[in-house]
């Protein structure tokens, strides 16, 4: 089909995995990352950019369909497929003269089991993408097979390297899963950089007479970083920010309690120095990504369509790095559910402009889909920063809790409606009170009685029997 190229724009979707928000915020750096900023600089960046869930699979369910997790019936990791007729905004792009492509990780399988990701193409292809070339994250690489492995078991590496997986992986929680230590892979079948090599061979081959979407998902900045050279060490003499405190306050949440239970399983694991470690790698890691980055626009910029094509860069969830004593991720505070989001439309990742901010807190699923909306008409950031604001709040989910997030406030819940804790992060960024335990009269506050009543709302939907994506489609 013919478009008309006036109107209809190229989209270039850049995510990664476990990209926490404050390590991405190009306006208060924590690591210098020149390409981040510098797209950022000539775009629209949303400061506070929250998840839908702190667990990969759930986020990354959300981010193709831009429902809830629990309208999927997904809200932590588990072994869930993604309907192959679930709604999709790829498709829905294809379906309308969009060549789709993707090259790197999706997660909308399961990770757990040993098979051929490659088998995955027929799901893929009716969930809306023309070409493909998928790989799983860094720990699932020891039973997966793809393009990748593939190579890896070319070049005499990937026993090696699912040696070194297995030591960390496979006998339980212990120290070595977080050990710093350099990758045995040569930096060509390094994932990252393996997916920006085939990304820009994809970029090459795009093509100029109708509008596409190059979808390119890399793997890190998630654990194990395993930094290789020239980036290993890079901050080994710079002094980055400590790790936030666990709240005196944490101890005293109900047993059932997400973020009780997370920071007593990694009670007395972490030192000092590991927790200094593992910060190190991930800058160090973060400044790789950046690089590559840097490759992928470089080889955008050589098209000839180039200045017709928008930009966007986002995460799937943060990673604690030490925060409240733990790592990874899988809990609501900060670190764990605030992600980067910059978005670039055509000509001004080019050209300098003026930047633009929005420092609200936005669903980071709802941003997605109404960018590939706005990719069918005349993109403006003023039109998507003034449809981003109109988000009242930001409902993020996991497990049995839900949080949800507006103006400096934040409040857990659990499913039964029970509230158990409450912050204000803008103010208190360490997240070291819990406004509920302050003896406060908290509950007469005007903010905190919107916010429980919208909690109210929201937990109405989900116990509702309609909610499921399922029984919605059944009904319509």
């Amino acid at each position: 089909m013919k478009m008309k190229r006036d109107k209809e724009r190229n989209l270039l979707l850049i995510t990664f995995d476990q990209w926490r928000g404050d390590w991405g915020n190009p306006y208060k750096p924590v690591v210098k990352l020149k390409n981040l900023t510098r797209l950022a600089y000539r775009g629209l960046t949303a400061t506070r950019c929250y998840t839908s869930s702190p667990h990969c699979v759930p986020a990354r369910f959300s981010w193709l369909t831009g429902l809830e997790p629990s309208q999927m019936g997904v809200t932590e990791n588990t072994e869930a497929w993604m309907p192959d007729d679930a709604p999709s905004f790829v498709r829905e792009l294809q379906s309308k003269g969009w060549h789709t492509c993707l090259v790197g990780k999706t997660h909308w399988t399961p990770h757990n089991k040993a098979y051929d990701l490659r088998d995955n193409k027929g799901l893929l292809e009716k969930l809306g993408f023309d070409d493909l070339l998928e790989i799983g994250g860094p720990r699932a690489m020891r039973r997966l097979e793809c393009a990748l492995t593939e190579e890896w078991r070319r070049a005499g590496v990937l026993e090696q390297h699912r040696e070194d997986l297995e030591k960390r992986y496979g006998r339980g929680f212990n120290e070595q899963a977080w050990a710093v230590r350099e990758t045995v892979l040569p930096n060509h079948l390094y994932p990252d950089i393996w997916v920006t090599r085939n990304a820009i061979q994809k970029i090459t081959e795009l093509p100029t007479d109708r509008p596409w979407l190059l979808w390119v998902s890399y793997c890190g900045p998630h654990e194990p970083f395993d930094t290789p050279k020239p980036w290993r060490g890079m901050h080994n003499n710079i002094i980055l920010p400590e790790a936030a405190k666990a709240g005196e306050w944490i101890k005293q949440q109900p047993k059932d309690s997400i973020l009780k239970q997370t920071k007593d399983k990694w009670s007395d694991l972490l030192s000092t120095e590991s927790i200094e470690a593992c910060r190190k790698d991930y800058a160090d890691n973060l400044v790789l990504l950046d690089d590559q980055l840097g490759q992928i626009i470089s080889a955008l910029n050589k098209r000839k369509d180039s200045k017709n094509t928008a930009i966007t860069v986002t995460s799937d969830h943060g990673e604690h790095l030490g925060d409240a004593n733990c790592l990874y991720k899988g809990t609501f505070l900060e670190s764990a559910i605030r992600v980067p989001l910059i978005y670039c439309e055509p000509h001004h990742w080019i050209r300098p402009k003026r930047p633009e901010i929005i420092d609200k807190p936005i669903s980071l699923s709802k941003a997605i889909i109404l960018i590939s909306k706005l990719m069918q008409g005349a993109p403006e950031n003023k039109k998507l920063k003034f449809e981003m604001a109109k988000q009242d709040y930001v409902v993020s989910e996991f497990k049995d809790e839900i949080a949800i997030i507006k103006g400096d406030l934040k409040m857990i819940s659990k499913r039964s409606g029970e509230i158990i804790w409450a912050t204000k992060p803008i103010k208190d960024k360490e997240e070291a009170i819990n406004i509920l335990a302050t003896g406060r009269n908290i509950q007469k506050n005007k903010k905190f009685i919107y916010l429980r009543e919208a909690l109210k709302l929201e937990l109405d939907k989900r116990n509702s029997a309609q909610w499921l994506w399922r029984d919605l489609k059944d009904q319509s």
